[in-house]
């Protein structure tokens, strides 16, 4: 005999979480794609039928009671349990489908991922992409993203991290400067050069360098512009500005920088690594498959140490 369990519908569960998790419910009715009435009348509904108050209402913002944010965390795993299995249940006879939300840093993103999206939406032309190019903290939970791109160790979170490469970082100038103000042999010439910063604090005055047989050297640098983007960074470097550091394949791919003089070409910065940060180990499609798109693609540019601006044009014709 089967056993029929009595509650609550799980879309009204799912909706609940939903606003939960983004503490407004104009935020949770856009991610549903629904009415803010029918949000609302659907959390009373439910309120309703558990018999106790699962949300606090204010004009402006939505709290959760103690008695709903016990309910929120243990349905979360059951709403993300069923949309992976109904997701799985589609991929068996569909292609991935649906929008993906994607946070990711401007600097990584201008150069090197056009012709990787390119590819990408040729490939899968059913998934709908979003980008968001800012590096502001984001909650994978309220914010409502499929997953977040970072470059560089990250603080610790609840997101489930996965590293998809690693970004080499040389140091670059024109032949105008390095003719005009000499070329350094060693890291520690670099104190008689202006080299441009991220910023102007202590920490990033000290450039951590790596050369022949693991030697490190630690060179206190200095310069009269800071920028905390990379591609302006490489292009004040393209108008006889100084020395910065460059990504090794940014670098290559920007026909903009192809005047750029690899300096101290056997030094070069530790690697930071390219960090996806997810919600969830419960991977829908549509994620997964940009993903390992993304580490194949990253892979097998990295894989070409002399690749440079007019081989990557022939790549991606």
């Amino acid at each position: 005999m089967s056993t029929i369990i009595a509650g609550p519908l799980l879309n009204d569960i799912a909706i609940f979480v939903e606003v939960a998790r983004a503490r407004h419910f104009s935020r949770a009715a856009q991610a549903l794609g629904m009415p803010v009435s029918t949000v609302s009348r659907r959390i009373r509904e439910l309120e309703k039928e558990v018999g106790v108050a699962l949300l606090k209402r204010s004009t402006r913002n939505v709290d959760v009671t103690d008695a709903g944010q016990v309910y929120f965390e243990r349905c979360l795993a059951v709403v993300e349990q069923a949309r992976l299995a109904h997701e799985q249940l589609l991929d068996v006879a569909q292609t991935p489908k649906g929008r993906l939300r994607v946070s990711m840093p401007a600097s990584f993103s201008i150069v090197l991922m056009p012709s990787i999206i390119r590819g990408f939406n040729q490939q899968y032309p059913d998934i709908e992409l979003e980008f968001d190019l800012t590096i502001r903290p984001i909650d994978l939970q309220s914010d409502n993203y499929d997953c977040v791109i970072r470059v560089g160790a990250q603080p610790d979170s609840s997101a489930v991290a996965t590293m998809l490469g690693q970004i080499r970082l040389g140091l670059y100038a024109t032949r105008n400067y390095l003719d005009r103000k000499g070329r350094p042999k060693h890291p520690s010439e670099l104190a008689g050069h202006t080299c441009i910063c991220a910023r102007p604090a202590s920490p990033d005055r000290i450039w951590s360098l790596r050369g022949p047989n693991q030697e490190r050297y630690d060179a206190m640098v200095e310069g009269s512009i800071t920028v905390n983007n990379a591609i302006m960074m490489r292009k004040l470097a393209v108008h006889d500005l100084g020395i910065t550091a460059s990504s090794l394949l940014e670098r290559r791919l920007d026909p903009d920088c192809a005047q750029l003089e690899r300096v101290l070409p056997d030094w070069e910065f530790a690697p930071f690594p390219i960090l996806a940060l997810l919600p969830s180990r419960l991977m829908p499609q549509k994620t997964r498959v940009f993903l390992n798109y993304l580490r194949n693609e990253l892979d097998r540019l990295m894989s070409q140490p002399e690749l440079d601006v007019a081989a990557a044009v022939q790549a991606y014709p």
